[in-house]
């Protein structure tokens, strides 16, 4: 939770508080306050974001972010924690100790929306599906002719390893690449065990009002619905992006996917959603209200679990995780656990957490 220091009025001070509540523990969560939030917002978010990015060692972070933290836990192995603010624009599990270990090598962190979602979880079923498992498959999307767009073949890679894995397993595999990678197959999606979209994310975190339209929306809109300043980018993309179309928001096929559209999916029986794309987690922080973003859209239009990536990712490396992580989860059944193996199996290859680190797993 964070809220804004208060003593004749609101400042712009920004504290932090979280709020620690132990397996069997009666009594109130343990409040823990960091005064420092606009420090953590801007001067520390800069620096880890810039070691991350420069793959650099990062000293501060763990002293600023988590280690106050970390002091009421105890050595608990595992944590669930509902982020908020600028919190959410970081992985936990990157951050490094005084010994020179990372928190991933000691906790495990499972992200959730909020503490119903843990309710749920435990109260959800675990009965085997009957019938066919299905997995749809979105990627390498043919952008356009202009080359405006850096296209993606370690997508139609990734997704063409995945597929045998997927369909040993016993899923029946719809895979759309190329011209079919568009937002209309997408948004024809119903309720497929698995969705898997490996393309372009962005994320626009600050508008030029000068301008009458940016990815082909009306510039006020996005200034008013931050569920249009994030989104995918699909076969056909180059004309939005060139500003050679207006984007009609009731269409079926501009090339652009936004949040806002992502909501109306039909995903209310999907397991999990894998964001193979840069900067997909990101969005525009709300004070208490998380980040409205890809995350938020896919869970609200109802997926128990969002795979997502909160920089940009090396495809190699990327590759590898998704390529890893599919094949534990498939074979034990859990998607934390395998998610975490599966980021521990790639530092071993790439010790730097800007290529084990940039995707993170929300929901249980």
């Amino acid at each position: 939770m964070k809220y804004f220091r208060c003593c004749f009025g609101f400042t712009d001070q920004i504290q932090y508080v979280a709020l620690v509540l132990k397996p069997g523990q009666t009594g109130p969560p343990e409040m823990v306050v960091l005064e420092n939030g606009n420090q953590l917002e801007k001067r520390y978010y800069n620096y880890y974001n810039n070691s991350i990015k420069q793959k650099q060692p990062d000293e501060y972070s763990y002293s600023q972010y988590w280690e106050a933290i970390d002091q009421h836990l105890d050595g608990i192995p595992q944590v669930f924690v509902s982020l908020d603010g600028i919190y959410n624009q970081i992985n936990i599990g990157t951050l490094r100790r005084p010994d020179q270990s990372y928190i991933i090598e000691h906790t495990d962190i499972f992200l959730i929306g909020n503490s119903k979602d843990l309710a749920e979880s435990r109260s959800r079923t675990s009965a085997p599906k009957e019938g066919d498992k299905t997995a749809w498959m979105v990627g390498f999307p043919n952008f356009g002719s202009t080359g405006s767009i850096d296209p993606l073949p370690g997508t139609k890679v990734e997704i063409e390893s995945l597929k045998p894995i997927l369909e040993r397993s016993g899923y029946v595999v719809q895979i759309f690449m190329e011209n079919d990678a568009r937002e209309e197959n997408l948004k024809r999606v119903s309720n497929p065990d698995l969705l898997h979209i490996a393309t372009h994310g962005f994320f626009i975190q600050s508008l030029d009002l000068s301008k009458e339209q940016v990815f082909g929306i009306d510039v006020e809109k996005v200034s008013e619905e931050p569920l249009l300043r994030s989104g995918l980018m699909l076969a056909g993309a180059e004309t939005a992006l060139n500003g050679e179309i207006g984007i009609d928001l009731s269409g079926d096929d501009n090339g652009i996917l936004t949040a806002l559209e992502v909501v109306t999916l039909s995903l209310d029986n999907t397991d999990i959603v894998v964001l193979s794309a840069c900067e997909t987690g990101l969005g525009d922080v709300k004070n208490g209200e998380g980040v409205y973003g890809l995350q938020r859209a896919f869970m609200v239009a109802g997926a128990q679990s969002v795979v997502m990536s909160l920089w940009k990712v090396s495809d190699q490396a990327t590759q590898e995780l998704m390529t890893d992580f599919y094949d534990i989860w498939l074979k034990t059944g859990n998607k934390a656990q395998a998610f975490k193996q599966a980021q521990l199996n790639l530092k071993r290859s790439y010790p730097h957490p800007y290529y084990w680190g940039a995707f993170v797993l929300v929901g249980v």
